[in-house]
């Protein structure tokens, strides 16, 4: 939950400055050559063109605790639930 926190704590401090590159980064695929200075460059004057850096930066900080879910919580839930995960992603429950 730390990584999750810091990385969290990451989005939001930079859309506060008005820079996406960490999220630009992030979402890079790994396995190719990330983004030049010009696609970042680009790519946070098209998102703060159209979106309030503020109101993104709170939305950031707002999302971690919808994370903070204890496994117990989890498995008292009695509703089917479908859960998505990615090629990329770690497993951190056990079953």
């Amino acid at each position: 939950m730390k990584v999750l926190a810091s990385q969290f704590s990451a989005l939001a401090d930079g859309f506060d400055k008005k820079d996406a590159s960490w999220l630009i980064r992030a979402v890079s695929s790994s396995g190719q050559k990330g983004p030049t200075a010009e696609e970042i460059a680009a790519a946070n004057a098209s998102l703060f063109a159209r979106n309030d850096g503020d109101a993104l930066a709170a939305a950031a900080r707002g999302l971690l605790p919808l994370y903070q879910v204890s496994a117990d919580s989890l498995r008292g839930v009695t509703r089917p639930v479908l859960a998505i995960v990615g090629e990329q992603d770690t497993p951190t429950s056990r079953a």
